[in-house]
């Protein structure tokens, strides 16, 4: 303690901290006895984790990548117990043996399909091949399996079979054309594979071999073409005969004969008539898909049809826009035979209108003028034959033609205000621009 005047000290007293020093003392043991417990502990926390999840996992990791070199039916699982980890690898194997059931059954549906068949990457590595292509090539399917496809085509045929494939990609849609390879006929097919985002990833690769098929089709032009010439002759030929009868028929009738010859002579002639209408109407049925259809702009068909008719004062408002219709190439005959219907019983009509509709998947293509129309009885009637244009052929011909590629006609007019032609043209078999 210090003095009054704070200056000098005068008690001094020393005292041993010997309770301090054994707390603290007590309190380092204590936190280094902590220390050590926490090393032990984390020390056996990872043992038991190596133990029971480290190592599993490594096992599971080491089994799932030598599943792929593992090619038996049902591999044995490598972890027991009933935790996490051991029914992840039973769910894989699962899986795995989902994967190879339908990786067999796709190889075998591939390998049982007679013509080649492949699946490549986009750019034409071959991801598989089935025993068809791999015998076409002379080779085994391993041996095709991560080699470029075009490697193994005729030079050639290398470009054509890139642009489709390309173009199959662009697409994203099948694309065929029609190739020959070693003497063979081929319809070739690039199918896109698509991700979930709808990428293409892979490109499926098929040909139908038709060298049969296309050698029956040459052959039966070639039959065609005879059976029409020699039908040509024969009508011709009738035709002739025919045209001497008539004449021998008038040279008959000129001459004084009894009334009732003179019937009989009237009668001949009548038949000998029906003879050449008849051969008329086989003539232009005969020409009746003769030729494979075509798409055909049917303005353009329309105003051709009518160049070669004389519709008097009769004006025309055609508007079709540029419609094309996939059909016979006698097309223009069958407007020639509706214009030429309206020429001849529209009696009064003043204007022959054109003009389209476009009604869910169907076209509507409509013909009409504003003459006295169609009775309600006759409408179906006139399509028959012996009715119509000419006197047997025009609208039983048109309707015929037109049925060739699937269009039908009707007669849809108001009997007393026109006559109105709807020919109607189904799904894909039509084309309006814009659309």
């Amino acid at each position: 303690m210090d003095d009054l005047s704070g200056s000098h000290p005068v008690l001094l007293v020393t005292i041993s901290r010997n309770l301090y020093k054994t707390g603290f003392s007590s309190i380092m043991a204590y936190l280094a006895l902590l220390a050590l417990w926490a090393v032990i502990t984390g020390v056996i926390v990872v043992i038991v984790i190596d133990r029971t999840v480290l190592v599993r996992m490594d096992l599971l990791a080491t089994r799932v990548s030598t599943l792929t070199a593992d090619h038996s039916d049902n591999p044995a699982p490598v972890l027991s117990g009933n935790d996490e980890l051991a029914a992840l690898e039973q769910m894989i194997l699962l899986s795995r043996a989902d994967l190879s059931t339908r990786e067999r059954q796709i190889r075998a549906f591939m390998n049982a399909m007679p013509d080649p068949a492949a699946l490549c990457s986009r750019e034409g590595t071959i991801l598989f091949a089935n025993t068809a292509l791999a015998t076409y090539f002379s080779k085994q399917p391993a041996d095709l399996i991560g080699t470029p496809v075009y490697r193994h085509l005729p030079q050639e045929e290398v470009e054509k079979y890139r642009q489709q494939a390309l173009e199959a990609i662009r697409k994203k849609a099948m694309v065929q054309f029609e190739t020959e390879i070693q003497g063979k006929t081929l319809i070739v097919s690039h199918y896109p594979v698509l991700d979930e985002k709808g990428t293409v990833i892979q490109i499926g690769l098929m040909s139908f071999d038709i060298s049969e098929r296309k050698r029956l089709e040459n052959a039966l032009q070639k039959v065609t073409k005879k059976i029409s010439l020699l039908n040509t002759v024969i009508f011709t030929d009738i035709q002739n005969k025919v045209f001497v009868q008539l004449g021998y028929l008038a040279i008959l009738k000129r001459s004084p004969t009894d009334p009732r010859l003179m019937e009989y002579l009237d009668k001949e002639e009548s038949a000998v008539k029906d003879i050449v209408t008849s051969l008329q109407f086989a003539r232009q049925y005969h020409d009746m898909g003769a030729n494979p259809p075509r798409w055909q702009n049917v303005q353009e068909v329309l105003l051709f049809a009518l160049s070669h008719l004389d519709i008097g004062g009769l004006s025309r408002d055609f508007r079709l826009d540029g419609t094309s219709i996939y059909a016979d190439p006698l097309l223009e005959r069958v407007f020639f035979n509706l214009i030429q219907n309206s020429v001849q019983h529209a009696k009064g009509a003043t204007v022959i209108r054109a003009r389209y509709e476009v009604t869910g998947d169907t076209l509507r293509i409509i013909l009409e003028d504003d003459g006295p129309g169609v009775p309600d009885p006759d409408k179906a009637k006139i399509f028959s034959k012996g009715a119509g244009t000419r006197g047997s052929v025009g609208l039983f011909l048109s309707r015929e033609i037109l049925s060739i590629t699937g269009i039908t006609i009707s007669e849809t007019g108001a009997p007393g205000k026109r006559a109105r032609f709807e020919i109607l043209v189904p799904k894909g078999s039509y084309r309006v621009p814009g659309k």
